[in-house]
């Protein structure tokens, strides 16, 4: 009786923007369970308009929070990829998700900022920084 032989599986390699899109991902993941473990719930992951994009936008109360996630090797990598033009396109997205959203037009927005930092991804390697614009 004869068997068949095992199928190998090709890996394919990913290119490094693959690589760094994946670990973004997976930082907004770790970002939304950091939030949902502090009393947020999830309203929005990857919010889009044409204005810019948000990473996630989350309630707890009469606040809404808007947060970028940035995940990079250092911790001083991560806190210089926050620009003024990134600033500048997440609060023009606020607006909007505001303008179209009447419960969200009566509550506080807030402008965080979450950091990863070191190989992957990892809630051991995070800082929140509250209102950071």
């Amino acid at each position: 009786m004869k068997f068949p032989l095992p199928i190998k599986r090709v890996q394919k390699r990913l290119t490094q923007k693959q690589r760094s899109e994946r670990s973004g991902r997976q930082a907004e993941r770790l970002a939304a369970l950091y939030l949902r473990l502090r009393g947020f719930r999830i309203l929005a992951s990857r919010y889009k308009t044409k204005a810019g994009e948000i990473d996630l936008i989350a309630a707890r109360g009469d606040l809404i929070v808007m947060a970028e996630v940035k995940f990079r090797a250092t911790i001083g990598a991560a806190h210089d990829s926050l620009s003024a033009s990134s600033e500048r396109r997440i609060r023009s997205a606020a607006d909007l998700y505001i303008a179209r959203h009447r419960f969200a037009q009566n509550k506080a927005v807030r402008f965080d900022a979450l950091f990863f930092y070191g190989a992957r991804p990892s809630l051991r390697r995070t800082e929140h920084i509250i209102s950071a614009f």
